[in-house]
């Protein structure tokens, strides 16, 4: 068993990497710090931060770390050195009830949400720092925002009705493709076109340039319902997009999903053995 620790100070978060072989914590002492898995060596310690760190989190690709801290802000580090990618991107907690709203990466690391301000999502370009189009306004508390699997749509849920989709491109809201159902809770595979939606199975649609803010964008049911979604608190997909989690007040269910009619390729991070080929690639599709 290794211990992990920060000179005895209480940690505040911790996530593996995507490769699952580096940890990263943050603590009480204001520092973020990079492990080694399983030998538990400390591979990085950055200088002490502003604020207090609220939750840590790896891009996608493993390249860089993302910190939350309780000043509002949000800040993007190059997980190799610490040293800070950007400025510090403006992000508030506030969310319905408890709970609290977390920054949110698409599937390629290439671009983020934070919540600029209270009901007010911004996505910046992951390489430049810099913001994706106008700030995106709800008139609720946020509950929750997820791209679908090629990072041209942003989701967003707020406490109250209905849920809104965004072209993660320009920042112009798109007519929503769940229709009627676009109140319920919503789940998307990362790697496939296929969403829990409203207890339904359904295939995303892709925004397109051409579909601007007035584009006809339809999402396709999938069979019948699944569950009451009223009794539904969290579900995820597998990787592949081949079978679904739910977490109700009934317990926990595995299902089996159809089979996407597209899906994604995996991203390798950093340097590892691609299914695919015997060689190694670095930072390249599988």
């Amino acid at each position: 068993m290794q211990v992990i620790s920060h000179d005895g100070q209480p940690l505040a978060g911790a996530v593996f990497s995507p490769t699952e072989d580096h940890l990263a914590t943050v603590a009480l002492d204001r520092t973020a710090r990079v492990w080694e898995i399983p030998s538990g060596r400390l591979l990085l310690k950055t200088k002490p931060l502003d604020g207090l760190p609220f939750a840590v989190q790896f891009s996608p690709d493993g390249a860089r770390l993302l910190l939350v801290l309780l000043d509002h802000t949000a800040r993007v580090l190059d997980a190799a050195t610490g040293e800070p990618a950007f400025s510090p991107l403006p992000h508030w907690l506030d969310a319905p009830e408890t709970s609290t709203f977390h920054p949110v990466f698409d599937r390629t690391g290439k671009k983020l949400v934070t919540q600029s301000r209270t009901n007010v999502l911004q996505i910046w370009d992951m390489g430049t720092g810099q913001p994706i189009g106008p700030a995106l306004v709800h008139s609720n508390l946020i509950e929750r925002a997820q791209f679908n699997a090629d990072g041209s749509l942003l989701f967003t849920r707020t406490e109250a009705w209905p849920n809104l989709a965004w072209n993660a491109a320009t920042g112009e809201p798109v007519p929503n493709p769940m229709g009627s159902d676009a109140a319920g809770k919503f789940f998307l595979s990362p790697f496939s076109d296929v969403a829990l939606i409203n207890g339904k199975l359904w295939r995303m649609p892709r925004a397109r340039p051409e579909h601007g803010s007035a584009g006809n964008l339809e999402a396709m049911p999938i069979g019948d319902a699944l569950l009451d979604d009223a009794w539904l608190n969290w579900a995820a997909f597998s990787p592949d997009g081949t079978r679904l989690i739910t977490a109700s007040r009934t317990g926990l269910r595995l299902y089996g999903t159809p089979r996407p009619a597209s899906r994604l390729p995996r991203r390798c991070h950093m340097t590892r053995a691609c299914p695919s080929s015997r060689s190694a690639r670095t930072a390249t599709e599988c």
